[in-house]
């Protein structure tokens, strides 16, 4: 369970452009599973995963990624587990301030993953840009748009957006 959780951070550090912390995060899991005897495929939603390694190792360069994979996957667990409390501070702020940040007002019943998909609608990005950046299909961001649109009661990005402007949602 902890290696579960850890890749969800790490996937929210990629998201936040912090790819170098999304390999230590990846790999401190695998060896947290390793060091238990716990590895199981069944633990790894295996798309996801790959989709988030291979993101990571194409932000970093694969030359980086593997050094990075390399130093944590050797590292024995209770290095790791001191290495991380030291830089816990370095990676806790941003990640911690977006996994526990406060549900926006509710408006039209949206959930917190269709703000997210209506925020970046407004700032102008396109369904594959939003599918990236959230590390999601482009079927789930449709859904999530033409959810949204239903919700709002429009039928369009332009009218999304501006929905999304005249209630201060972005």
């Amino acid at each position: 369970m902890l290696a579960s959780c850890l890749e969800r951070v790490g996937e929210i550090a990629l998201i936040q452009g912090q790819p170098a912390w999304t390999v230590h995060l990846f790999a401190v899991a695998e060896t947290i599973r390793r060091a238990h005897g716990y590895y199981s495929p069944l633990g790894i939603e295996h798309s996801l995963y790959d989709r988030t390694l291979a993101r990571a190792r194409a932000h970093l360069g694969e030359q980086n990624f593997a050094v990075l994979w390399d130093q944590w996957q050797s590292m024995p667990l209770e290095e790791v587990l001191k290495t991380w409390t030291k830089e816990e501070n370095a990676l806790s702020k941003p990640l911690i301030s977006a996994v526990l940040a406060p549900t926006p007002k509710p408006v039209a019943n949206l959930t917190r993953r269709q703000y997210e998909v209506l925020s970046l609608v407004a700032k102008g990005l396109t369904n594959t840009q939003i599918a990236e950046q959230l590390v999601v299909s482009m079927s789930t961001v449709d859904t999530h748009t033409q959810s949204i649109y239903g919700k709002l009661g429009v039928s369009s990005r332009v009218r999304a957006t501006r929905y999304a402007i005249e209630h201060d949602l972005v």
